[in-house]
């Protein structure tokens, strides 16, 4: 029978606990969101701090801020199973449930926060850039087709004579037309 961490949310899965164990035992999932939930907290205060002080680069607040908004979801996604599952904690421990309430509260105000916007916009126009680049090389291959001649030797040929079914569907799902059509549909921002 496997036994609980003894020493506290410091000790490290392995040390300890299998994985089967960790999955089943509500106190080492306590004791493992806990610790996720600091960790993160720590980081994403550091990452404000740092961009209010003015010390990130412009070119460096983007990926920033798409990370500050990631990492303020996950936030608030442990909060969420904190306090749904706060009674893994000691009856009389509401402190656990206290603080994922703040922790959510806080990841809240981050993702509506102007950075975090500013870096959806920003994100979306790396996408399209990138997309736009892969169309371009796609359009730049050069359009060959491989055939049997009557000598049972395959060749190559410039031209349509053989099949291009793969070739013309990859070529459609690029093009900008379908994929902001998908977009639309799909609802992604």
């Amino acid at each position: 029978m496997t036994t609980h961490h003894t020493s506290g949310a410091a000790d490290l899965p392995e040390a300890g606990c299998s994985k089967h164990h960790l999955i089943h035992c509500s106190q080492c999932r306590h004791d493992n969101m806990v610790r996720d939930l600091r960790a993160e907290n720590d980081r994403l205060t550091t990452q404000l701090a740092a961009l209010a002080a003015g010390q990130a680069t412009a070119a460096q607040q983007a990926p920033a801020g798409e990370s500050l908004r990631t990492d303020a979801l996950c936030d608030l996604s442990y909060s969420h199973g904190l306090k749904a599952g706060w009674n893994y904690c000691a009856s009389d421990d509401l402190a656990g449930f206290e603080r994922a309430q703040k922790i959510g509260t806080e990841a809240l105000r981050t993702i509506k926060s102007p950075t975090a916007q500013a870096a959806v916009s920003v994100q979306e126009d790396l996408l399209d850039a990138a997309f736009e680049a892969v169309r371009k090389r796609l359009c730049g291959v050069q359009r060959y087709s491989f055939v049997l001649d009557d000598d049972g030797l395959v060749r190559r040929v410039r031209d349509r004579a053989g099949n291009w079914i793969e070739f013309d569907e990859a070529h459609a799902l690029l093009d900008p037309m379908v994929v902001d059509a998908a977009r639309k549909q799909g609802g992604a921002t």
